[in-house]
């Protein structure tokens, strides 16, 4: 399970002074938060100018324009009053208190919770003042489907307005049978089993304006109840994939300029994954970039051999407010460095927090509702940062970018794999300047289960945390609240992404601890040890020092029928869990169980799939998998039938003969991070909660369902078997793991490699993720690669000795060429000889 990662060379053998270099120039399509506007609490714009109609900021140079399209439909108005205006331009900046760190970072807050000046050193770094706290309300917004600015979104006038722009193998043509509403719909058919077809359909160009939101949606349905080609891993699903041009069942965009000429090839908007047995409703929100006069709307088709059907297509205005939060800003009674804000009331959510200095300067902070209706919104921590020429923003520990434009900064990722909702890839962010020595970043303390994203906005010249939040009268134990948790910290800019994580290293030290040390153990061995025959394995493996972990899985996998049959339907699924509840055997009649207490339930009512195929581990079956709710609070779910029937099970076995089973081994985790609307999940949630991207209503995020999972069965372990048993994982998911991290003591992961000895589990963005994460705790990889060359074995062991990740050869790999194991198995002994001399991953080494 991982060590060492000795100097790190830059890929290209170059450095740049911030000792990184540049790759990942060009910002994404579309960007969550865009130019709409920010205004006051009681409707005021911030700023000490005048305002207009429209809520654009109308001050000096210092304040920049807030770049609300005054013809936009959406745009945000200002309905409050003059007096707001006047106290922040009057009380509000003429009185500040300010809070320091012990390194020279100092924030300067007005009463009205103005942030007035940010100091590095004492360089004064912020270009004007900006609202601490910007909240954007969404509860209204899942019922917002006007005014649909597309001609024919709903077929009713056949198939005008859109237009055939590729077909390979799938077809579409109008229907009337499976249509949503109205008397049309387009159905598109195609593909084989064993080869996927291609299709997509373009709606004529709609006039838009650079900076105006939008949202794009569709209604989905398909007769067999799902669609198996958009399963995958997390990070495709969380991240490549919204990188690629095409490949997969949805909504694509394409911008074009005032001329009609496209600016790209067009990206994808939003993915349909899998279910889709009722009609499914998919949504993102975009931001329309410079340059951009029109937008074309695609529906996108990748079948094998299934049909699906699309109706009531929609492009219409978000016209949200984004709103300052503005309350009353006071020193904590007895503290020093402490402040308290209490922010006036917007629509029926409060606004408290606490900023505090230390080590880093905190902003801890919650959002109470008072009307006693499901909520949405978004709550942003805001740091205005005047990065001019010479300021890099880092994206990670390789990757930098010069600041310039009037761009979006971030590196960021979908919180969920079925729809997107930014968050950021690692747990801080941030920007420097070598020419003053200044640099500040954004970091989400490791303790708390959040959804947020962290960017830089160019145009207003603000660092900000944007959280993702809902509130709902089911989730009783919340108490109609959301916590939201932020760290500014002081940034060294000659080490860059390096210097950020080592401080956040050392600011949370507690979350890079292990329970066990994993790297003492000459082998590592995970099975099912709740047998007479599984405990003596694990008898025999003390004997030679290999540390030993009972499997599990935060999967609902279940075999359907023979791989020989036609892909089942979504009722042969169903009747399968039927089945099992009918066994005489307790184990399964209670996994049925499981099945039916905790798989996650999505926006239909459905439960969600992860997958329906015949995968590589069976491949006489046709297998289908949920994805669960390992919340330990559900009655009869997955987390309590792991303890009983394999966890627990297993340490008693073991216990029996004197054995000691060293942990336990959770596989896929976080592989198919998303939403679960079940009621019981609501009620059980005990972590702040999040909402849909597609109809805007709070639900539980099953990443926090596995937060608690974790503290419940370390809590488990240490009190029943001992406070020395580790707890592993198949390292998957990406983003979650930044706050599931603390609980775990070594990190595995697995792949296939490409000729290059690269994968999707395997190259530098992912490496430099994991490795960050894991920090000094193991990291390793297991290469499922069927036919590995020689060449690709050298490929790839050069990072795993550079991230010190032992490799091994897995169990559905084969037919390697000669010397293709000999390669891997020397890298790997040489990271155990770092092992062996207690190396250590070390943040700020030098390739000589």
């Amino acid at each position: 399970m991982a060590a060492v990662a000795p100097a790190r060379l830059v890929r290209d053998g170059t450095r740049s002074p911030h000792g990184l270099s540049s790759r990942r120039c060009a910002e994404a399509h579309f960007r969550q938060r865009g130019a709409a506007g920010i205004v006051e609490a009681t409707g005021a714009a911030v700023g000490d100018g005048q305002v207009g109609e429209e809520g654009r900021d109308m001050g000096g140079e210092g304040w920049r324009k807030r770049g609300v399209r005054r013809s936009s439909p959406g745009t945000a108005r200002v309905v409050g009053t003059v007096l707001a205006a006047v106290l922040a331009a009057a009380a509000g900046l003429a009185q500040q208190t300010e809070v320091r760190t012990a390194d020279g970072l100092a924030v300067a807050v007005s009463p009205v919770g103005q942030v007035t000046s940010v100091r590095i050193g004492g360089v004064e770094v912020a270009g004007g003042p900006a609202p601490l706290m910007v909240l954007r309300d969404l509860s209204a917004a899942g019922s917002v489907f006007d005014p649909n600015l597309l001609a024919n979104p709903g077929f009713e006038n056949g198939l005008s307005g859109w237009q055939e722009v590729q077909s390979d193998g799938v077809h579409g043509a109008l229907t009337g049978e499976t249509a949503r509403s109205g008397a049309g719909a387009l159905e598109l058919a195609g593909g084989a089993q064993d080869e996927p077809g291609w299709a997509a359909w373009a709606a004529d160009p709609v006039a838009v304006s650079p900076g105006q939101r939008l949202r794009v949606g569709a209604w989905w349905k398909s007769p067999e109840g799902f669609l198996v080609e958009d399963s995958g891993t997390a990070p495709v699903l969380q991240m490549l994939q919204w990188r690629k041009r095409q490949g997969h069942t949805g909504l694509y965009v394409q911008w074009l300029d005032a001329t009609g000429k496209p600016l790209d090839a067009g990206g994808l908007a939003v993915a349909l994954h899998l279910n889709c047995s009722t009609w499914r409703l998919i949504r993102r929100e975009l931001v329309v970039p410079e340059g951009a006069a029109a937008v074309r709307v695609i529906v996108g088709a990748k079948l094998s051999g299934e049909t699906v059907a699309v109706d009531d297509v929609s492009l219409v205005p978000a016209t949200e407010p984004e709103r300052a939060v503005v309350g009353t800003v006071a020193p904590c009674p007895g503290e020093d460095d402490c402040l308290d804000l209490t922010g006036a009331e917007l629509d029926g959510l409060r606004v408290a927090a606490r900023i505090t200095g230390g080590g880093a300067i905190r902003v801890d902070g919650t959002v109470s509702d008072t009307s006693g209706t499901d909520r949405a919104f978004d709550l942003t921590v805001e740091v205005p940062v005047a990065a001019d020429e010479g300021w890099t923003w880092w994206d990670d520990a390789h990757v930098s970018r010069p600041v310039a434009g009037a761009g979006r900064f971030e590196h960021e990722v979908s919180a969920i794999v079925d729809g997107w909702l930014p968050v950021s890839l690692y747990p801080y962010g941030g920007l420097g300047s070598l020419a003053d020595g200044t640099g500040v970043a954004l970091a989400l303390p490791p303790d708390t289960p959040q959804l947020a994203e962290i960017a830089y906005d160019a145009s207003r010249r603000v660092l900000g945390v944007t959280f993702h939040m809902g509130i709902s009268p089911a989730a009783v134990q919340l108490g109609g609240t959301a916590a939201f948790h932020a760290a500014i910290l002081r940034v060294d800019p000659e080490w860059g992404f390096r210097d950020l994580m080592a401080r956040f290293q050392k600011l949370f030290p507690e979350a890079f601890a292990s329970h066990v040390r994993v790297y003492g153990f000459s082998g590592r061995s995970q099975g099912y040890y709740y047998t007479p025959a599984g405990a003596a394995e694990v008898l025999a493996e003390d004997g030679t020092n290999t540390y030993s972990a009972q499997y599990t899985s935060s999967d609902l996998a279940v075999k359907v029928v023979p791989a020989g049959n036609p892909r089942p339907v979504l009722d042969d699924l169903l009747g399968t869990v039927d089945e099992l509840a009918a066994s005489p055997e307790d184990r399964t009649r209670a996994f049925a169980r499981a099945i039916r207490s905790s798989a996650v339930v999505d926006t239909d009512g459905e439960w969600a799939l992860k997958a329906v195929h015949v995968p590589v581990w069976a491949e006489e079956w046709w297998e289908a998998a949920w994805v669960a709710d390992m919340d330990p609070e559900i009655e009869g779910g997955l987390a309590q039938w792991n303890l009983s029937y394999r966890i627990d099970a297993a340490f008693a076995a073991c216990q029996v003969i004197g054995a000691h089973l060293d942990g336990v081994q959770i596989d896929n985790f976080m592989s198919t991070p998303t939403f679960d609307f079940r009621p019981e999940a609501l009620a059980a949630a005990g972590e702040t909660l999040g909402y849909s991207p597609h109809t805007y209503r709070p639900a539980v995020h099953n990443g926090f369902a596995v937060w608690e999972y974790l503290r419940w069965l370390r809590r488990h372990l240490d009190t029943v078997w001992g406070t020395d048993r580790g707890i592993t994982v198949n390292f998957w998911g990406i983003a979650h793991p930044n706050y599931l991290a603390p609980f775990l003591d070594a990190f595995g992961s697995e792949g296939n490699l490409a000729p290059d000895g690269t994968g999707v589990n395997w190259n530098l963005e992912i490496e430099d993720y994991r490795r960050a994460v894991a920090g000094p705790r193991p990291y390793l990889f297991t290469d499922q690669t069927v036919g590995l060359t020689a060449e690709q074995a050298r490929r790839f062991t050069g990072p795993a000795i550079l991230f010190g990740v032992p490799s091994y050869p897995g169990p559905n790999s084969r037919d390697w060429e000669p010397g293709a194991e000999q390669e891997v198995e020397r890298a790997t002994g040489l990271v155990f000889s770092f092992w062996a001399a207690g190396w250590e991953p070390l943040t700020f080494a030098r390739a000589t």
